[in-house]
């Protein structure tokens, strides 16, 4: 397993050891897990984009679904 070492706010750094005792968790698998979800969620937004912006068909607003389907 590798290390990596970053410089953190003294706020911050407390925050995210408050965090992670809170969570029963450790301060590195905050961090790891924190960053590459925003990773994830990064790669799943551009995948998204780029489906969208090459389809050919019409998309329908959350307001309208639940206007046609009545659960509004």
């Amino acid at each position: 397993m590798a290390t990596l070492t970053i410089r953190l706010r003294e706020e911050d750094k407390a925050l995210i050891k408050s965090y992670a005792s809170l969570h029963e968790r450790s301060i590195a698998d905050v961090v790891c897990t924190s960053v590459l979800e925003h990773i994830e969620d990064e790669f799943d937004l551009r995948e998204l984009n780029e489906a969208i912006s090459s389809s050919e068909s019409d998309f329908v607003s959350h307001d309208e679904v639940m206007r046609r389907y009545g659960l509004k």
